[in-house]
């Protein structure tokens, strides 16, 4: 998302920026939305950076209508917000998820033994399932305000109830296209907290909201551009990525290259080889006659060598030594 007011929010899939489409700042209202993709069953991380140097403020993220995490932000400061705590002592993580869509689909009949199939009709739902005005929402509002800091420390409290289903049930008749949610990850055990300082903010400055739908059906809107639907594959992680072929045994991996001396000066001079196929030779070996003297620079022992005439030891006479010349 484009900076606001000095504050910027990404979300992040594998260590990689998710892309963003039709991104829309209102003034009026402060608030920038936009859509991206949705990668159900990949965890993400919503990154918050406060770039100025005196704006303090204090944030709440919302995800599919549920408000999951609050923190504050001092000038410079940046959070990373990729998880929620339902306690003191465990944490889950966020997730893009798929809902499972109820509805009831017409009765088949199957001459073999006359089954019939149906599902929940959206009649037979809770009003809160049937209320999808928050699915598929990404939210981040963001208060401007003095930060105070309260001289008894106490646990910051910052874990709740999180009243996210772990299977989200999408009524056919209010979904409005939206299949892609936020899921929660496994429970996972973490330390209990040390106190700190309590800190906290006021005065709404601004609001970013992302909605998640999945590739497809931003395609199918004109949203994101055919062309762009194996660019937005993040990359695997290092324990599923697949193996080169390389063979990096010791007889064919590269020569390291000769360590320097700490007390060594390195040249700042920086070489770029942009040489194209149409260029003349002499212009390699001017490159060449760089290099050799940059590295002659790096070889202590180049300095050392001096040119000087060696001088030979005069012979030695004995007295009353005779010398025949003949």
């Amino acid at each position: 998302m484009p900076t606001y007011n000095g504050i910027s929010v990404t979300i992040q899939v594998d260590g990689r920026l998710i892309p963003e489409y039709q991104i829309d700042i209102n003034e009026g209202t402060k608030e920038i939305t936009c859509w991206i993709p949705s990668y159900a069953g990949k965890e993400f991380d919503i990154r918050i950076n406060n770039l100025t140097n005196s704006v303090q403020s204090r944030v709440y993220v919302s995800l599919d209508g549920q408000q999951t995490n609050i923190r504050s932000l001092g000038p410079g400061e940046r959070q990373v917000v990729d998880k929620c705590r339902p306690s003191p002592t465990t944490y889950r993580t966020f997730v893009f998820s798929s809902g499972q869509p109820v509805g009831k689909p017409p009765s088949y009949s199957f001459p073999d033994n006359n089954k019939q199939t149906s599902s929940l009709d959206d009649d037979e739902l809770s009003p809160d399932a049937l209320n999808v005005a928050g699915l598929g929402t990404v939210q981040v509002s963001v208060f401007e305000g003095k930060i105070i800091l309260d001289p008894h420390p106490t646990p910051s409290r910052d874990y709740r109830n999180i009243r996210i289903p772990e299977k989200r049930m999408i009524p056919e008749r209010g979904k409005k296209g939206v299949e892609q949610v936020v899921g929660l990850g496994p429970i996972r055990s973490r330390p209990m907290e040390k106190p700190v300082m309590r800190r906290h903010s006021f005065r709404k400055e601004g609001l970013r909201a992302k909605p998640e739908f999945s590739v497809a059906f931003l395609q199918a809107q004109g949203i994101v551009p055919p062309d762009q639907l194996r660019q937005e594959n993040p990359p695997k992680t290092s324990r599923n990525r697949k193996h080169t072929g390389v063979d990096l045994s010791p007889m064919n991996r590269p020569a390291r290259a000769p360590k320097t001396s700490t007390n060594q000066q390195t040249p700042h001079e920086v070489i770029r080889l942009d040489i194209s196929d149409e260029e003349d030779v002499e212009k390699l070996w001017a490159l060449r006659a760089r290099i050799d003297q940059a590295l002659a620079k790096k070889d202590p022992s180049v300095a050392r060598i001096k040119k000087e005439v060696k001088a030979e030891s005069k012979p030695a006479f004995l007295k009353g030594e005779v010398i025949d010349l003949t």
